[in-house]
């Protein structure tokens, strides 16, 4: 979770183009080169539960060499979230 150098140039200038209501609070979120701890943790949080409702993870690599080659793994799918309450307005 870190914005630096072109990275942070070429993102905050994609933000500006397209989403400029975003630009003050990524701002302040990277301020510095690292978002703070607690956004990464949540952030961590909400993509692994998205991972594990949706079935998927991401292989994780032993070397660096590895890494370059990361392979999407299908699991099998989860059974769809069903609401224990319904509300119908």
């Amino acid at each position: 979770m870190c914005l630096e150098g072109g990275t942070r140039e070429h993102f905050l200038d994609f933000l500006s183009s397209k989403y400029p209501h975003l630009v003050a609070g990524y701002g302040r979120l990277y301020a510095g080169t690292y978002a703070g701890k607690d956004y990464a943790h949540r952030f961590r949080s909400v993509v692994g539960a998205l991972k594990m409702h949706l079935g998927v993870s991401l292989a994780s690599p032993t070397t660096h060499a590895d890494a370059t080659e990361s392979k999407l793994v299908l699991s099998e799918p989860r059974p769809r979230y069903q609401p224990l309450l319904r509300f119908d307005p």
